[in-house]
């Protein structure tokens, strides 16, 4: 199995969630924590990830 383009990184800045673009090294995406939910923005980036992983399968079909 490959590593999916887009992945949740929880490291990056602590207390928070960010999706980063493994292919280019960068984060792309920032959430914020919500203090009454603690796991919302781990879920909301891990959402987020899936659809532009999803999103950038298709462009590779479409480019080859």
């Amino acid at each position: 199995m490959t590593t999916p383009r887009f992945a949740v990184d929880t490291s990056a800045i602590p207390g928070r969630a960010a999706i980063r673009d493994t292919a280019r090294g960068r984060l792309v995406g920032f959430f914020l924590a919500d203090p009454d939910k603690p796991d919302a923005a781990e879920r909301i980036a891990a959402i987020c990830a899936e659809r532009l992983n999803e999103i950038a399968a298709r462009a590779a079909k479409q480019g080859e």
